[in-house]
């Protein structure tokens, strides 16, 4: 008889729904019952569909988790716990990497970062909604971080962040336009708090207000930004 041995050194990202508390530890997915502190480890063995977590999300519209492994593969979890597989981009062929860099939810959907761009989960329907190339001529673009601020969308990658509205039709390159970003070292983070927002680049943490990104403070060092 096989199991399953996981070894949780630290909390990557921690996703709260029903009386559970889900948390993604060295790329491994675990539970805490809040009623009960009964954990419970989550693989192959009993309902995932890969190994080698990359990101958890939760949708608190739907209640439901999204996961998001290495190799493409993508599952579902509902709050009775049943799990819904979406292997569409693990199964095509693609000579880019399949891992996400970042997830971010809007109300039914979930905009998950690529390397090729973005991939739109339709949470509801269980399936993927579209693919936005979002590069000059519909290129590829290597979107680290990926948030939704006041109706627009916003992409960072290294080269500038796209930027476009979420009523326009997004698969059409043209309704992206690119934006220069404040530094040039690794990015490390990009969220949207109450009116602006704010990036972290290089371990320095920069606002955006009326336009322009201004430094938000010199007094830390900043590693990474809560969703």
């Amino acid at each position: 008889q096989w199991h399953a041995h996981t070894a949780f050194t630290g909390v990557d990202e921690v996703v709260i729904f029903g009386d559970y508390v889900y948390a993604l530890s060295a790329n491994s997915l675990f539970s805490v019952n809040k009623k009960t502190d009964e954990i419970e480890q989550y693989t192959r063995l009993n309902g995932l569909s890969s190994a080698h977590i990359d990101h958890i999300a939760y949708n608190k519209v739907l209640n439901k988790m999204l996961i998001a492994y290495q190799n493409g593969q993508l599952d579902i979890i509902d709050q009775k716990g049943n799990i819904y597989n979406i292997s569409d981009l693990f199964v095509k062929q693609m000579s880019v990497s399949k891992q996400a860099n970042d997830i971010y939810m809007h109300e039914e959907l979930a905009y998950l970062a690529m390397s090729f761009g973005i991939l739109v989960i339709d949470m509801q329907k269980l399936e993927i909604e579209d693919t936005y190339y979002i590069g000059t001529n519909s290129t590829e673009v290597n979107v680290e971080y990926i948030t939704i601020h006041d109706g627009k969308i916003y992409a960072a990658s290294q080269t500038g962040l796209y930027v476009a509205d979420l009523t326009d039709n997004l698969v059409d390159y043209n309704f992206w336009s690119k934006q220069s970003l404040p530094g040039s070292k690794a990015l490390q983070g990009l969220r949207a708090h109450n009116e602006d927002l704010y990036l972290i680049r290089g371990g320095v943490l920069y606002q955006l207000r009326a336009n322009q990104w201004q430094q938000y403070t010199s007094e830390y060092a900043f590693r990474a930004m809560s969703k």
